[in-house]
Formats: structure tokens, sequence, C-alpha cells
């Protein structure tokens, strides 16, 4: 889908879950248009692969997909995860439960004048809940790229459809996080206001971008609905060293998506690389997790990917394209994903919007203000062998 400039479109079933059952959105007309519309949050190319999945009978299949950026936004070295929280209120909402949205999609029709979706198929989805394993990253934590910030494993179908929510509820906020803490740095200690919501595409856009760079370090918002609904600090340019709005480079790079792993009729699975390349069978399919290993005074030292299939990482990592391999370092290792769904079930409520914000500016501080260009990050060996990947 081609991002127009300014901010992303959030899911309108984010804005029912964030902000319609914590009781502060009346019930207006707004409302009821937001909630109907809320099972379409899909693109056309996705639930087609689905309807293909389904007249296949692979959409039971166990998969495994990741959401990952390929590299840093505007030429950094590092990424803030953001918008996590909305995503998980994306996934507690039924898809499809709108009949209107359902009566739709069956009138859909081809070039040809053949019905795109048919009856059995539609009535699934209408009946559909969600029944995935989510793993992610805490809001506000520091990444890199090629580290998956969410992981879901479960039915094809389902996790194929949540791909456009995951992307922008996940992706573009942390794009968003990135630069308020990029722009928080190089305020050198002047506070810095969020004024994007001014060039957003939407009021649900401008949400997702004040939220975010309130989370990765930016000390108010000139958002007055952001400020009433999440409890963000507003002001003006006034009394604030440093304006940060978005433009066209706070969306580049689009996070992926990626399909990791799916399991086939006799057992197997087929893994795939994010770099391309043919497939490979293999008796476990491909669970990423990110190892963060501290030194001394709690800085870190290294950040190792690896399969968890294959257990921790041990003897030498990758640490980036064109670098010779490094010892795995020891020390108090720490695994950044972290369980949020098991089989749909929400574990744990979500941390307030002010604690993950001093989350994420503790995790920064822990690197110091400026990042070192050489820190070490990169895929264990074992995974760089059956990746063939940087380095």
């Amino acid at each position: 889908m081609h991002e127009r400039k300014g901010l992303s479109l959030i899911c309108r079933k984010t804005l029912n879950s964030v902000l319609f059952q914590t009781g502060l959105m009346p019930d207006t007309h707004l409302r009821k248009q937001l909630i109907r519309s809320a099972g379409l949050f899909v693109s056309l190319e996705q639930l087609l692969m689905a309807n293909e999945d389904w007249k296949t009978g692979s959409y039971r299949r166990r998969a495994v997909f990741h959401l990952f950026f390929r590299g840093a936004p505007s030429g950094g070295q590092y990424a803030i995860a953001a918008g996590l929280e909305l995503a998980a209120g994306a996934m507690q909402q039924p898809p499809f439960d709108d009949v209107a949205g359902i009566q739709y999609l069956g009138g859909l029709k081809g070039a040809g004048g053949n019905q795109l979706f048919g009856e059995s198929f539609l009535n699934y989805l209408q009946r559909l809940e969600f029944r995935c394993d989510v793993d992610a990253m805490a809001e506000g934590e520091v990444f890199f790229p090629f580290q998956p910030i969410m992981r879901i494993e479960g039915p094809l179908l389902q996790c194929r459809i949540l791909e456009t929510a995951v992307r922008r509820l996940a992706g573009f906020p942390s794009l968003a996080a990135t630069q308020a803490a990029r722009a928080a740095t190089a305020a050198n200690g002047e506070a810095v206001l969020e004024s994007g919501s001014q060039n957003a595409w939407g009021t649900d856009g401008a949400m997702a971008a004040s939220r975010a760079a309130y989370i990765g370090g930016c000390q108010a918002s000139s958002n007055l609905l952001a400020g009433r609904f999440f409890g963000i600090p507003v002001g003006t340019a006034a009394g604030y060293g440093r304006v940060l709005s978005f433009g066209e480079e706070a969306l580049v790079p689009a996070a992926d998506y990626y399909l990791a792993s799916i399991q086939l009729e006799n057992g197997e699975w087929e893994n795939f690389s994010p770099f391309g390349g043919a497939p490979y069978r293999a008796s476990r399919a491909t669970a990423l997790q990110v190892q963060r290993i501290f030194g001394g005074g709690g800085r870190p030292m290294a950040d190792v990917l690896f399969n968890m299939e294959d257990g921790p990482p041990a003897g030498q990592f990758r640490p980036g394209a064109g670098q010779a391999r490094k010892p795995v370092p020891e020390g108090l290792a720490e695994y950044l994903l972290r369980p949020v769904f098991r089989d749909g079930q929400l574990l744990r409520p979500h941390p307030a919007l002010a604690e993950a914000r001093q989350y994420s500016l503790a995790r920064q501080a822990l690197f110091g203000p400026e990042l070192p260009k050489d820190y070490p990050h990169g895929p264990s060996e074992k995974l760089a062998l059956q990746w063939a990947g940087p380095g």
C-alpha cells in the first residue's frame, strides 16, 4: 500500500480498543462508524491469499511471522519500539463480526464478474476468533535492524490477515518514536515538542504519532486530542527548544512482516530467509528471539539474534555485514521478546503510557547519549548459516 506524505492511518478498531473501551469517547456517530468498519482493516490482496488458504485447506497450518525493519530510520543505527499496545488492542477485537462488512465482501466481484469470496469462507470469517501466540518487545525498547519487534505464531490464515494492522499499528509508531528519540538526543537537554498532528492524514494517524513521540522522548505535544485521551502534556512551540514534525522521512523504511515458517502436512517445517533464496526444510520452525547481554555497570555489550529452537546462543555470532565473527560475550543475558498472547488470550495488562515512556528513556540511557557506531548486533552463527545472511 502506498504511503502518503505525513502520517499513516491507524486501524479503526484500535481506537475502539484504546479509547472507547476506557469510556473516554462518547457514543457518537463517529464511534459507531469506526466500529462498523473495524473488520475491513485488511488489504484485498491479503484476504485473497487467505481465501486461497481456505480453498486448499492450508488455512489451519501453523505459521510463524516476524515484524522487523531492514534498516534504522533516517540513516540512524537503532530504533524505538512503539505501538505494540495498539496492535494488541486490535488483536483483541473480533475482526469480522460486522454483518454489513461481510455483506460488502460478498458483493465484491472480479474482472470476469465472478464473486471473489464464497459463502462458506465468509461464514468462517464472521465466526473467526484470534487464537495466535504473540511475543513482542516492550513499548519503548531500543532495537536494531533485523531484530523482530513482534513474533506471531498461529493458524496461517489468522497470521496473514493481521499484516496490515500489525505493520501500521506497531511499524509506523516505531518510526515516530525513533524520530522523537533522535530529536531529544540532538536537543541536548532542551525540551522537545511534538507537532506532527498538523501534517497528519486523519485524526487516528495523529494520535498514533503523538503517543509514540511521547514514548520516544518528546516532553509534550500540540495535539489536544492526544492530551485529553492519553494524558500527554500539551503546549505550543513557545518555551520549547525543538519542535518535531513528521514528513516523508519518517515513513522510511517501512516495517517488514515476513513469513518465517509454515508447517507442512508431514509435520516438517518449511523455513524462509528474509534475504530471499530457496526455502529449506527442517524439523523445527524459525522462531526468532533477541538476547541482549549486559556487562559491568549494566551497559549493553551485544545483541545476538537467534532461533529459539537452537537454544541460547553460544560460540560466535556475526556482528554486522563485513565484520569478522565475534565470541558471544559472557554477562547478564536478557530476552527482548516477551510473551503477550497465548492462544489468543492476553497474558498481562499493558503498562500505562507514562510507564512506557520512563522505560524507554531508561533503556536509551543504558546506551548513553551517543550509541556507539560499532555496537555489535547480529545473528548467531547457527542462524547466519541457515540464512546465509549478512556478514
